[in-house]
């Protein structure tokens, strides 16, 4: 019997489902809204303000640079405004620091305008670099664990391929401060504490479990409606970084990776579904 293609038997035909992108439980171009960056960039104004209240009656400037850096781990490619003025400012900052030998100030503006501008070249030399072990090396000493891990996080964008050299005891102490957080409900200090851990690779033991994350989406729900935007942007950076499988550093900056290869158990199959006609 020859084909004759006018005449097909309809109850044959399949009609394959299309498959169902991953849903992840925080995506920005999804959840930051137009009005939300609006706010935010409102936000980023305020600090170059001179005002009592905000840093004596001073801008503050180092405020400013971590709010800026922050939104761009959120989303890269956004435009900041960021005037050669600005930049002036926050470089006087980080040669401030330096003058006064305040080198945890100076390691975390460096790091932050590495976030903002990740082809700028700061001028760090191998002293800074050793200067940067041994102070964190003195705290784990004395066990300040949010030091150790705020000036390791500084470390690891400033030298992405440093080992850090953290011992079982010091990821300890980070985990415990950690769980401190998720025992008293405090998802903002959890989602930044998380982050900072992923950042330096250690992706074990966070907890990001659904009722984790409704957790925290409602807290950044709540930061939204009571307009407490600076909160906002530290939360919403954080989730960015705590959604992806993998974080890298380059010469591009912070970059986060979502591999769908992971994610095969988070997406049903795409079973050729029979249509009855």
């Amino acid at each position: 019997m020859s084909y004759n293609p006018d005449r097909i038997n309809v109850h044959e035909l399949t009609v394959e489902e299309p498959e169902k992108r991953v849903e992840l439980p925080f995506d920005p171009e999804r959840d930051i809204k137009e009005d939300d960056w609006k706010k935010m960039k409102e936000e980023l104004r305020t600090y170059t303000v001179s005002r009592s209240g905000r840093n004596g009656v001073k801008a503050d400037w180092k405020g400013f640079l971590y709010l800026a850096s922050q939104m761009k781990i959120i989303d890269p490619a956004e435009d900041l405004n960021i005037s050669e003025k600005d930049w002036g400012k926050i470089t006087t900052s980080l040669g401030i620091a330096r003058a006064k030998d305040h080198w945890s100030d100076f390691y975390k503006i460096a790091s932050r305008m590495k976030l903002l501008n990740p082809r700028l070249l700061i001028g760090l030399g191998i002293g800074s670099r050793e200067d940067l072990r041994d102070d964190i090396e003195r705290r784990k000493k004395a066990q300040d664990w949010p030091g150790v891990i705020n000036m390791s996080v500084s470390r690891k964008i400033l030298y992405p391929e440093t080992d850090l050299n953290m011992s079982d005891p010091a990821w300890q102490g980070v985990q415990d401060e950690l769980d401190k957080c998720r025992n008293k409900g405090d998802w903002y200090g959890f989602s930044l504490q998380a982050m900072k851990m992923k950042i330096l690779g250690r992706n074990a033991n966070l907890g990001l479990d659904t009722e984790t994350w409704k957790a925290i989406n409602n807290s950044l729900e709540e930061k939204r409606i009571i307009g407490r935007w600076s909160l906002f942007i530290e939360l919403a950076a954080a989730m960015k970084i705590l959604v992806a499988d993998r974080v890298e550093f380059g010469h591009e900056g912070i970059k986060t990776i979502t591999d769908k290869e992971q994610s095969k158990d988070l997406r049903a199959p795409a079973i050729p579904e029979t249509k009855q006609f």
